[in-house]
């Protein structure tokens, strides 16, 4: 159960205990710099690496996650997709049998929010301030509104939490820890909202939304998610996993309807749109990996053309700009030389991702497009699969170094010197 903590302060790094007691702060917006008193309850399991403080008001449950460790977080940089990177992802139970609210919160100040499964929604007024302490760890300072938690929208008698901390070791490898608490409302740590600073939000001019192994249709579950960035211009590439992925396998018209409704929610939110032409594949390469047979292997190649015959098709009937990236892949792509990753270039029979020198080529037909189009950068949101992620990049899942938001995010940064 919760206990009353030792005043704790967050300061130049995680906690340090504190002499004198004062008045709770909580501000409009959650502060990494708001201090955590005597009134907040705090969850501190021995020897774990993070710690649960709680308070709440009469509109709000306040939870602050501190999170111990010695390396930098692999997040803050362009990362668009919580729980690939170190984060919380928090359970927050319902009364009845209302579930619970999903909510990833990570120190680069990325929040998701899902509610019924995997369903994502808008974080609507749930709010995130979180800084990155290096060498000593990070806090993720939340706060969710009750009307969230509980249906009747007012402060339930307590609210259990299922938290788990989440820290990369190498890329798509994880340690992923539980913890589980019951937070009681109790009179004592009912607290007043004070006028402490409000935090600045932080937001990266490029995220990557990447999300290894999405086709089409489920990239459009993740709408109420990249929304919540406001994105000034989304960078839509994907397709690759509705032909080469046989679990994900649709047809080219299916296709094309998940991203015709992609488009049409990104426009009804001022978003404007570069549509991305799917490179091809390594057809023996995909045909080993999927069992494909005879004919399914004749028709890869067609389905990539098809799709990216429709995409140049909705572009003019949008009048979108589409980035022919496709056509990059000129020559024998099994060759060394080939922009496509392959046994000659990187000892991979890989057949589907682009090599470094790829996503260098696409970030430069992007810029061009973008510099023809005069479109707007203030944010950026790169949608996709795993080409978008960058897998087996440096930087994978990021905004740097060999992805090809990386690479766009340096060239549109060399723009301001």
């Amino acid at each position: 159960m919760l206990k009353k903590s030792m005043l704790f302060l967050l300061s130049a790094g995680l906690m340090t205990v504190a002499a004198a007691s004062t008045a709770p702060q909580i501000s409009n917006e959650p502060n990494v710099n708001t201090v955590a008193p005597e009134q907040w309850g705090v969850f501190a399991p021995e020897n774990a690496k993070v710690k649960l403080y709680s308070a709440y008001d009469k509109d709000y449950l306040y939870l602050s996650f501190d999170v111990a460790q010695t390396d930098e977080p692999e997040a803050g940089r362009g990362r668009g997709v919580v729980f690939y990177n170190d984060c919380i992802e928090a359970h927050i139970y319902r009364e009845g049998s209302c579930g619970f609210l999903r909510v990833f919160v990570d120190p680069g100040n990325m929040l998701h929010i899902m509610e019924g499964g995997w369903q994502s929604t808008p974080a609507g007024k749930i709010a995130l301030h979180s800084k990155i302490y290096p060498g000593k760890g990070y806090r993720c300072f939340v706060k969710v509104p009750w009307d969230r938690i509980n249906p009747a929208a007012r402060c339930p008698r307590d609210v259990r939490i299922k938290f788990t901390h989440v820290k990369v070791t190498s890329p798509l490898r994880y340690i992923r820890k539980d913890y589980e608490e019951v937070i009681n409302m109790s009179s004592d740590k009912l607290i007043t909202a004070a006028n402490a600073p409000a935090g600045e939000k932080m937001f990266s001019r490029v995220v990557n939304f990447g999300r290894p192994g999405f086709n089409s249709r489920e990239l459009n579950d993740l709408a109420p998610y990249f929304l919540d960035y406001k994105p000034e211009l989304a960078i839509i590439m994907i397709g690759s996993n509705d032909v080469v992925w046989r679990k994900k396998w649709q047809t080219p018209e299916q296709y094309i309807v998940y991203v015709r409704k992609l488009c049409e929610t990104l426009r009804k939110n001022n978003c404007k749109i570069i549509l991305v032409t799917i490179p091809p594949c390594i057809e023996e390469d995909v045909a080993a990996r999927e069992k494909c047979n005879a004919q399914e292997i004749k028709e890869l190649s067609v389905k990539i053309n098809k799709i990216n015959q429709y995409l140049r098709e909705l572009g003019k009937e949008f009048n979108i700009p589409v980035a022919d990236y496709n056509l990059k892949f000129a020559g024998d792509i099994r060759s060394k030389e080939s922009l496509l990753r392959n046994l000659a270039n990187c000892n991979s029979a890989d057949g589907v991702h682009p090599s470094a020198d790829g996503y260098r080529v696409l970030a430069l037909l992007l810029k061009e497009i973008i510099d023809q189009y005069d479109l707007p950068t203030g944010r950026v949101a790169c949608l996709g699969d795993s080409i978008t992620y960058g897998s087996a990049m440096k930087g994978q899942g990021g905004a740097e170094y060999d992805t090809y938001p990386g690479q766009l995010l340096k060239l549109l940064e060399a723009d301001k010197k």
